[in-house]
């Protein structure tokens, strides 16, 4: 999940943070644990124990190693500061979801060139930090395949501009950590996933994606959200696939530059952690149209006819 340039997307529900206390320092909430070839490794009170920390980080390390593979990006180069990986407790202080946006969020990666420890705790200044909400009944799968979907988005802004279109932002992501993912869910394949959404009747039409109960649990708003991800990478699998890498890149060319909008915010010291503005904004998309000569809603359907078609022959 990623809330762009400090707004947060309609198609997310992300948390309300509380500003911490005048008298907390930031050093006081997170602390260094380890540093693997390209991530730092820093830990909240309460999140996941020290020990879990270090049996999970080199599992990332080599998640963020294969992701980058897929898109061609050298880590050393895209990322020459490492990236932060914070683990925070659902419990934290810093975390409270409010009446509003009340569905969990299990993991969040900042596109906006700030780190805030780098501000607040003398590191080295990154342009790449992400946030696990975790702790130690959290399942394993879980927290590393949450994990390896954050570290997806540095990989794709690495190598696209992607930031506002949230079909190829939040699909990219989960395509290429899809090995973590699928592994967590139990699924074979992300054609399959959504081919079984289309079998018991809980597909997500694209042209819905907006729509939400006004309240629903935390289990339904969750499934929910995993539901739409994996339409989301399956789809964006199938472009890539069917129309090549050079076309997608052309694809997230199209969306418009992102301007400063009504409740744009940006991290300070003692600021929100996630500034997170009411109402919430629609934003931008890609134009399909100008590079697949087809609408959104046009390659859906045809991607939902691959999908059948896959599934009627000798296997998905």
């Amino acid at each position: 999940m990623t809330p762009p340039l400090g707004t947060i997307p309609s198609d997310i529900i992300a948390p309300r943070v509380q500003s911490l206390p005048m008298n907390m320092a930031w050093q006081e909430v997170l602390r260094e644990i380890l540093k693997t070839d390209h991530i730092k490794f820093y830990l909240g009170r309460d999140s996941v124990s020290e020990s879990m920390l270090r049996e999970y980080a080199w599992h990332i390390e080599s998640e963020l190693a294969e992701i980058a593979k897929k898109l061609g990006i050298v880590p050393s180069i895209a990322f020459p500061g490492g990236i932060h990986l914070n683990f925070i407790s659902p419990e934290s202080e810093l975390v409270d979801y409010g009446e509003r946006w009340h569905c969990p969020v299990r993991g969040l990666a900042f596109p906006q060139p700030f780190d805030l420890a780098s501000v607040t705790m003398g590191r080295d200044p990154t342009p790449h930090s992400a946030w696990i909400v975790a702790d130690e009944e959290t399942e394993a799968g879980q927290v590393i395949a949450v994990a390896a979907h954050e570290l997806s988005h540095h990989v794709g802004w690495a190598r696209f501009s992607l930031i506002g279109d949230v079909i190829l932002v939040e699909g990219l992501a989960t395509w290429l950590a899809q090995d973590t993912w699928l592994r967590w869910h139990g699924w074979d394949s992300l054609d399959e996933a959504v081919f079984g959404f289309l079998s018991v009747g809980t597909y997500i039409p694209f042209a819905q994606r907006h729509e939400r109960p006004e309240r629903v649990s935390d289990a339904d708003c969750l499934a929910r959200r995993d539901i739409l991800y994996t339409e989301y990478a399956s789809f964006v699998g199938f472009l890539i696939d069917r129309y090549g890498m050079d076309r997608f890149e052309e694809l997230t060319d199209t969306i418009p530059v992102m301007t400063k909008t009504r409740g744009q915010g940006i991290l300070t010291p003692r600021s929100s952690l996630f500034s997170t503005p009411e109402p919430v904004y629609t934003p931008p998309k890609a134009d399909y149209h100008a590079v697949y000569g087809r609408s959104l809603e046009e390659l859906e359907q045809e991607w939902l006819r691959m999908l059948n078609k896959r599934a009627t022959g000798p296997g998905i």
